[in-house]
């Protein structure tokens, strides 16, 4: 592009570019001789510099999302003319724009029936709909809920089971949906990989894998995120017009229930991923980088010691809290490591307090179930590892050649670090 900026003061030599690739990553000759030339701002616009080399740009970030959204489109289209009244999304890294080649995002899609109806109050029945009601109970676990069956002739609650495969009678005298009659509706005969309420499956035009999940459309918010709406009104983000477009984005009801339910036969997960969309496409380039920065440390550094301890969803859920504290202008191309580091010590605290909360839904330890205290204490340690020093660990990433990259680049621009940031800045 015309406004790019050349950091390079030289040429590399065949000589050079073997030695690097022959060395292992992160053990790169004399780096200390060129990071103590270096402040953090200075770093950092180097780091932000080599994710821009690797694809997190605002124009690549944008035709990722804008391409996921025109399949979306398409694939629904396709779907109704074939008389399936269904609405297809696209979640995740793949249609957010925070993945790179490297990494391999695999593709997370929501497939959205219609014909149910899902309320929340009894006056919200409408007849021609299969109506469901969210009921939960008091030992219901937060972000989960069971759907109530109603009669399809009057807005009543249905009494008796009509059909066994479809309900089931509670304890409570309460006819419930099945969690399996949603789940049969995505893969009852299809023989993949199944994982939890979702199943897997290799795309022959794209190459990475698939995950399909069913689910039935809420137009509310889950009452707990009530206080999300509350908690965020005198904050620095998101804005009021972000704010009411997720309010009103609803949420999504899937076919898992929690792991220590006694009633895991008929609860759901209500899920905010519409309108976590919605804050991730609010997001600043310098954000959106600083989200891949910490994909990429997690995947190089933490999970390959500790597999799939730290989800990149916990990266997006730190993201959003940082960013509700500070305000989005704190991320900047020359605080990417800040940032990241800030970032990671939200991580690192909800591992030492033992709770890591979702974002929409406060009161959902996303940890529950799933790390003890001993594993949690060594992630930990691994965390603050990283954020000691996060220059060095982001020189051991390799993928798409990130710290080599890093590497040539901290090495041979050291004499026009002041131009370039000068350039930069303005």
């Amino acid at each position: 592009m015309a406004n790019e900026i050349t950091l390079y003061s030289r040429v590399n030599t065949d000589e050079d570019t073997d030695q690097v690739h022959s060395m292992e990553i992160g053990q790169f000759p004399n780096i200390d001789e060129y990071l103590i030339k270096l402040c953090d701002a200075d770093q950092s616009i180097f780091v932000s510099e080599v994710l821009a080399e690797i694809g997190i740009t605002e124009e690549l970030v944008e035709a990722r999302r804008n391409t996921w959204l025109e399949i979306e489109s398409l694939n629904t289209l396709h779907w109704r003319l074939q008389d399936e009244n269904v609405t297809w999304y696209h979640f995740g890294s793949q249609s957010e724009g925070t993945t790179t080649f490297g990494l391999d995002s695999d593709v997370d899609i929501l497939i959205a029936q219609n014909d149910n109806r899902i309320i929340r109050d009894i006056n919200e029945w409408k007849q021609g709909f299969d109506n469901l009601l969210v009921h939960k109970q008091d030992h219901t676990s937060p972000g989960y809920c069971k759907l109530l069956a109603m009669d399809s002739q009057e807005p009543i609650l249905m009494t008796e089971v009509e059909d066994d495969e479809m309900y089931e009678q509670g304890e409570d005298g309460k006819v419930y949906l099945k969690c399996e009659f949603l789940q049969d509706h995505v893969y009852a005969n299809s023989g993949e990989e199944i994982h939890g309420p979702a199943w897997r499956r290799m795309s022959t035009e794209r190459s990475i894998d698939e995950d399909y999940v069913n689910a039935y459309y809420c137009f509310h918010l889950p009452k707990e995120a009530m206080d999300w709406i509350d908690r965020t009104n005198d904050k620095p983000w998101p804005k009021d017009d972000v704010r009411k477009r997720v309010i009103e984005s609803g949420c999504f009801i899937v076919a898992v229930g929690h792991k220590q339910s006694k009633d895991v036969r008929i609860e759901f997960r209500m899920s905010t991923t519409l309108g976590e969309r919605i804050l991730m496409f609010d997001m600043y380039i310098s954000q959106i980088q600083c989200l891949v920065l910490m994909k990429i440390l997690i995947k190089t550094i933490v999970n390959k010691q500790y597999t799939d301890a730290i989800k990149s969803f916990y990266c997006k859920t730190a993201l959003f809290f940082v960013t509700e504290q500070y305000g989005k202008d704190m991320f900047r191309q020359d605080s990417i490591l800040e940032c990241t580091r800030k970032c990671l010590e939200w991580i690192y605290q909800c591992l030492k307090n033992g709770n890591n909360p979702h974002y929409m839904i406060y009161s959902l330890d996303m940890f529950e179930g799933r790390l003890d205290s001993n594993l949690r204490e060594k992630v930990a340690e691994c965390l603050k590892d990283i954020m000691d020093n996060p220059i060095l660990a982001v020189l051991k990433i390799h993928f798409d050649d990130y710290g080599r990259k890093l590497y040539n680049r901290l090495r041979n621009s050291v004499n026009d670090i002041s131009e370039t940031k000068k350039s930069i800045r303005s």
